[in-house]
């Protein structure tokens, strides 16, 4: 097994499985402790985003050939700002219109533009909990942490309250809570990283 990762090369070729184990498991935690994020693996070929460390363990005796791709966490943290500012107005202005639906009767389409809209909320959740989880990791204070840990805080509670109106059918509650809860988190949201972010 041939391991690259960083411009560097490790032949775990003629040592046991055990070793592989062992050497591998020293990089990640190498990689962890600079600072270096995997973003993905490619084994034999095959480039996996997450669930590579089980199938590295799976088949590391079959396993020749393992490239580590990885980005240096402020790095991330910068393109994930970046993606933040330009994705969060356009969020913004889609609850905004989406929550009005809910005032009357809503049709499939409707309701599919619903389901695309959490899915763009779930995202930013992700992106917020890995620059959060990114800036906790650094020393010092940085002024962004708090409101994306505000953020972070609240909304599951707000997502779990819509759950709770949907069942009950209150579509009246879930514009209500969609227009002035969540849009409200997302624009201070965006308000934090605007002044944080260059433009």
């Amino acid at each position: 097994m041939i391991v690259k990762f960083m411009g560097q090369t490790s032949d775990l070729t003629n040592v046991s499985v055990e070793e592989r184990e062992r050497e591998l498991n020293r990089i990640f935690k190498s990689l962890y402790t600079d600072n270096n994020i995997v973003q993905e693996v490619t084994i034999d070929g095959v480039t996996y985003r997450e669930d590579y460390d089980s199938v590295l363990k799976q088949r590391l005796s079959q396993i020749q050939n393992v490239v580590i791709h990885t980005i240096h966490g402020d790095v991330l943290v910068q393109e994930m700002l970046q993606e933040l500012r330009d994705y969060l107005p356009r969020v913004a202005r889609a609850i905004e219109s989406i929550s009005d639906l809910f005032y009357g009767e809503m049709s499939t389409d409707d309701w599919s533009l619903f389901s695309q809209l959490l899915e763009g909320i779930g995202w930013v959740d992700q992106a917020v909990q890995i620059v959060l989880t990114q800036l906790n990791r650094s020393p010092g204070a940085d002024l962004l942490a708090e409101p994306l840990a505000v953020f972070n805080h609240r909304l599951p509670q707000l997502l779990s309250d819509i759950e709770g109106a949907l069942e009950r059918k209150e579509y009246v509650e879930v514009a209500d809570l969609m227009k002035y809860e969540i849009g409200e988190l997302i624009q201070r949201l965006e308000q934090s990283i605007l002044a944080r972010v260059n433009i």
